[in-house]
């Protein structure tokens, strides 16, 4: 449940659920409402701005009344994941207290969902920055040997990857990226210039996926990287330099692009 429901009594949201349901015995589009209430809740548990689980689960309950658990298994089984997933990366933590390494990502979190049941989960290639592959290969052996009947896919989500660079600055930046900007970033550790023929191919970025990727680093509002043209364009032999005078007056940047809505 989101912010609609925040402060209401548990009386009030429960009869706002029990609206949800009677609007719902009269649809005729049942298998669309179910679809549509699947992507919604990866959302909210994904990216963390659910308000109440319980508040979920009674809702969870509600449906599985009018339509049967067998149609609801997805959303039960990311419930459940979730849940899993807290108590992995507790587990997880507690494990890496006692082995430190300095080429790790000291805020890392990982949610392990069930394939085949998770709406929207784009597996888009991309070659994670180093710090990244290093922490996400730690965790991997330690899962396995944990689950050994197990297999992990790593699966690039489109949003909400985090990556932490200095970029020459006075203080640490935290970028809300996707994985394909942090693995672009991850590159400018390196080498202060790159064309753009090189950046795809050394960060694994599709072509369709480049040009969003990269505008917003160079949105003259932020400026996190330089082009040499100033156009809304990336020519293979453009150069991109890193702008080893950026500035920021927030330690947290975002740089997802943002959604095209078609008229």
């Amino acid at each position: 449940m989101v912010s609609g429901f925040k402060g209401l009594s548990d009386d009030t949201v429960a009869a706002e659920l029990d609206a949800i349901i009677n609007l719902f015995r009269h649809l005729h589009g049942r298998d669309a409402f179910i679809k549509q209430a699947e992507s919604l809740l990866a959302y909210r548990l994904l990216n963390k701005v659910s308000i109440s689980s319980q508040h979920e689960e009674l809702l969870l309950q509600l449906l599985k009344v009018e339509c049967g658990a067998q149609q609801l298994n997805k959303m039960s089984q990311m419930m459940l994941d979730v849940e899993l997933s807290t108590k992995i990366n507790t587990d997880y933590r507690q494990h890496q207290s006692s082995a430190v390494s300095s080429n790790t990502i000291e805020d890392f979190s990982i949610s392990v969902l069930t394939g085949g049941t998770w709406p929207n989960m784009d597996d888009k290639a991309a070659r994670l920055p180093a710090t990244m592959k290093s922490t996400m290969d730690r965790f991997t052996a330690w899962y396995v040997n944990k689950n050994p009947n197990r297999q992990l896919a790593l699966v690039l989500r489109e949003r909400l990857s985090r990556a932490v660079d200095d970029l020459h600055a006075k203080q640490k930046v935290h970028f809300r990226s996707q994985l394909l900007q942090a693995a672009i970033l991850g590159l400018f550790n390196d080498a202060d210039q790159y064309t753009c023929a090189e950046i795809r191919d050394l960060a694994w970025v599709p072509s369709d996926a480049f040009k969003d990727a990269m505008m917003q680093f160079c949105n003259p509002k932020i400026m996190v990287l330089k082009k040499q043209i100033k156009k809304p364009i990336f020519k293979d032999e453009e150069k991109i330099s890193l702008n080893l005078a950026f500035k920021s007056n927030s330690v947290r940047v975002n740089l997802v692009p943002k959604k095209q809505t078609k008229k």
